[in-house]
């Protein structure tokens, strides 16, 4: 989606809006109110979204981001599903479920009446296999969530066997769970696409709809008639339209054809501007240390270089700007944040790391803007400290690269670029050798453990490289904290992942969805930017699409 051209034209106002819409709502709603629906059309029919063209991973065990998320969760259902407003769990195929008084107990009662979209019934076996298999699953990256269950880490990990996890049906509606420590979210985790029931064909679903044609320009999901809650159900098919062509992408959502664009639409030719909905999102920008070289595993280098930074240069295209790894959550104990830029205390922090020899081949600001730029430069390339940034080939990442090359270059640091083009980077992230990268990420739960989990040491989600034993004992910690507590020690922990100048932060991130809401009901903004499909269907407002012509012609 092309923010730029929406921001440039709207920036203040959106700016104002959205601060006021970030400082005065709760991300996550602490209530959980009944889904209900109104002003319903009685003619229901095929809602079409519009995603633009990517390569997409539909394997709800190895896929990652979050619009693929947002299209498996037509066809795919676990034991929880998201509220359609909170985001927090709601029963699916699991009807009910019971906690031991140790808290490490969990029982799940499986719903007589789910079924998959061939007949056959959904047990707790199915459960237990569809977990089993993403735990053997190599690069998954979200098998390692389970590792809170008693011998599933050392199963994925290769260290234990099969017979030690304890994911076990008692019988065909009754599944037990044994977890190492208490975990209150335990529901929120299992309402994600990875922990689905999936069936051994794939063509199969057990989510309310089913796939029912793939090609390169789209995928058509129709109503699974077998599914448990398939009576609310309104719509009869959804069609996501896969498309990069934004001007007839445009054109097509102003004439009705399209009824939702996730992106790929040129936002300042949108007719109605009350079609674009912006939210603020459980989501950050940051940059990242992959430590596995020298000399970058050395925590005070790597702050000498973070207190080097111009943070307000960095952040003034930010909408929101960052100073932690986290959004903000109500109730989250206030951190002291990455945003201080003091080039002395930079000098300092770099000779105390033992680097205080490499400022010979500093280049100063006004240097490097004169005509002794190129013989200061040709200095700076023979530094004996470099280091690598990857990015994806956009003029945006360009330039945040081209600052941090010019103000570490004051400490004699030279900073090679490696540009990846944008539609590979984030798929190949994991591959990449570079010293620092570029990441946005969304939570997948409610939860600070979706953002902390990304650096722990055995997680599936770390990318970074970095292990800590510090950092990984106040995670394990935190999990045996009565609830009020634990948010004390999660703050702890992304405290000192901070403090390690792991993370520079950039932004915190918004949602921006093309939509009418009187059209496409059970549409909520959240923070998650996730929306189950189950929920949607046609309002009685109509779009007229004769407008078009006022902008397009015949």
């Amino acid at each position: 989606m092309k923010f730029s051209k929406i921001f440039s034209r709207f920036n203040r106002f959106l700016a104002v809006c959205f601060l006021f819409a970030f400082s005065s709502i709760s991300l996550f709603a602490q209530e959980e109110p009944k889904f209900k629906r109104e002003n319903q059309s009685d003619e229901q029919r095929e809602l079409v979204i519009l995603v633009s063209e990517r390569s997409l991973n539909l394997n709800p065990h190895t896929s990652s981001f979050s619009v693929e998320s947002q299209i498996m969760n037509a066809n795919y259902e676990g034991l929880f599903t998201y509220n359609p407003k909170t985001l927090q769990s709601e029963n699916a195929i699991c009807e009910g479920f019971k906690i031991s008084r140790d808290q490490k107990t969990w029982t799940f009662f499986i719903r007589n009446t789910a079924k998959f979209s061939n007949g056959d019934r959904i047990t707790a076996n199915d459960v237990k296999n569809s977990w089993m298999t993403l735990l053997a699953t190599e690069n998954a990256p979200f098998s390692s969530l389970l590792d809170v269950i008693s011998g599933a880490k050392e199963y994925r990990t290769g260290t234990g066997p099969a017979e030690n996890v304890s994911i076990n049906a008692k019988d065909e509606n009754t599944l037990v769970v044994r977890l190492t420590t208490p975990v209150e979210y335990f529901p929120n985790i299992l309402c994600h696409t990875s922990f689905a029931v999936v069936h051994p064909n794939r063509l199969v679903s057990s989510g309310p709809f089913k796939m029912s044609e793939k090609t390169k320009d789209g995928i058509r999901f129709t109503k699974n008639e077998y599914y448990w809650d398939a009576e609310n159900v309104l719509l009869p098919s959804i069609k996501f339209l896969i498309s990069s062509n934004i001007d007839e992408n445009t054109y097509q959502y102003n004439n009705g054809q399209i009824d939702w664009a996730i992106d790929g639409v040129e936002t300042s030719k949108i007719l109605s501007l009350n079609d674009l909905s912006l939210a603020p999102q459980f989501g950050t920008e940051y940059m990242f240390f992959r430590p596995v070289h020298e000399p970058w595993n050395n925590a005070k280098l790597r702050n000498s270089l973070l207190t080097a930074i111009p943070w307000d240069e960095l952040q003034k295209d930010s909408i929101v700007k960052a100073t932690s790894l986290l959004v903000p959550l109500p109730g989250y104990p206030d951190i002291f944040g990455v945003s201080e830029y003091d080039f002395d205390s930079a000098v300092e922090l770099f000779k105390e790391a033992g680097y205080g020899d490499i400022l010979e081949y500093a280049v100063t600001e006004e240097d490097w803007s004169t005509e002794l730029a190129s013989e200061q430069l040709a200095k700076l390339s023979e530094s004996p400290l470099a280091l690598m940034i990857a990015i994806p080939a956009t003029a945006y990442s360009l330039q945040i690269a081209a600052l941090l090359r010019q103000s570490w270059a004051k400490l004699g640091v030279n900073l090679y670029v490696q540009q990846i083009p944008s539609d590979k980077y984030f798929q190949s992230i994991g591959s990449i050798d570079a010293d620092i990268l570029t990441y946005n990420w969304i939570g997948d739960f409610a939860d600070p453990m979706a953002f902390l989990e990304l650096f722990r040491s055995d997680s599936g989600l770390n990318i970074s490289g970095w292990k800590d034993e510090i950092y990984d004992s106040l995670l394990l910690e935190s999990s045996s904290c009565k609830s009020e507590d634990r948010y004390e020690k999660l703050s702890e922990a992304e405290q000192y992942l901070l403090d390690q100048g792991m993370v520079i932060p950039i932004s915190h991130t918004i949602s921006l969805n093309i939509l009418d809401k009187n059209l496409v009901k059970g549409w909520y903004e959240n923070a998650m930017n996730i929306h189950p499909l189950k929920y949607l269907y046609i309002g009685e407002k109509q779009k007229l699409p004769n407008v078009v012509l006022l902008r397009y012609g015949n």
